[in-house]
């Protein structure tokens, strides 16, 4: 009788190991993520999105500068409240920088006309302060190869991002005739944007410096740092002459 009961044991044993395996619970099965796109493609879709002629966007920065010259210390800043259709813009901007005239009211860009308007006052025909192209920091961003992946992103909405870097001179023109100012000049940058894995800007930071020796009147330092947001990606609107 002993040796009935383990032969049919093992049996039982054998029976509940060849058994085929079944789901672990009644729950749904869970699907693994789709994997992370390469860094390389992260780049080529940022790109893409930036560089399309008729990018529609909405973009809200607001910034900070400082400048030493001739051991004195100013101050300045900037806001920003636009919305962008390719090379047209319209919105509000705000500007008290060092060494440049100061601005504050509304802008209309088409092409290569612009008008602009103070609080208060009536749309006059004249070029917009060359502030305005810093509303967009990608303007000046001409091949794939001036942005790195830099690392992934906190996400948002439960969807994945990316941090890409640029260290590429992104102020255009801009302080051009500073520059022209000074002798041993040195200029620098460093972007910092999030993005999409469709290559969808959300965030960008920006920042710059300008260092340099004013003929006769010591060293000279710029800095600047702006933070960009950027909203309503490639919806459709248009931008008109102002009424």
């Amino acid at each position: 009788m002993g040796g009935l009961a383990a032969a049919i044991g093992l049996l039982i044993v054998v029976a509940l190991v060849m058994r085929p395996s079944g789901p672990a619970g009644t729950g749904p099965t869970a699907r693994p993520s789709a994997s992370p796109p390469d860094a390389d493609d992260v780049i080529a879709a940022f790109f893409k999105s930036v560089r399309d002629p008729a990018a529609a966007f909405e973009v809200q920065s607001k910034g900070t500068f400082t400048q030493i010259a001739r051991g004195k210390r100013v101050a300045g800043s900037m806001t920003a409240d636009m919305r962008v259709v390719g090379d047209s813009l319209s919105g509000t901007l705000r500007i008290s920088q060092p060494g440049i005239i100061s601005f504050n009211g509304s802008i209309v860009r088409i092409g290569q006309q612009s008008w602009t308007r103070p609080p208060g006052a009536a749309w006059r025909r004249q070029p917009s302060p060359a502030a305005t192209d810093a509303v967009n920091p990608f303007a000046w961003i001409a091949t794939v190869d001036d942005l790195t992946y830099l690392k992934a992103g906190s996400g948002q909405a439960g969807a994945r991002t990316h941090i890409l870097q640029s260290t590429k001179w992104l102020s255009g023109t801009q302080y051009d005739e500073l520059v022209l100012q000074l002798s041993d000049s040195q200029r620098d940058s460093r972007m910092e944007v999030e993005t999409t894995d469709a290559g969808v800007p959300l965030r960008a930071t920006y920042e710059f410096t300008i260092r340099g020796t004013l003929a006769g009147a010591g060293s000279l330092e710029l800095k600047g740092s702006t933070q960009f947001t950027f909203s309503h990606w490639g919806e459709a609107f248009t931008i008109g002459p102002p009424a």
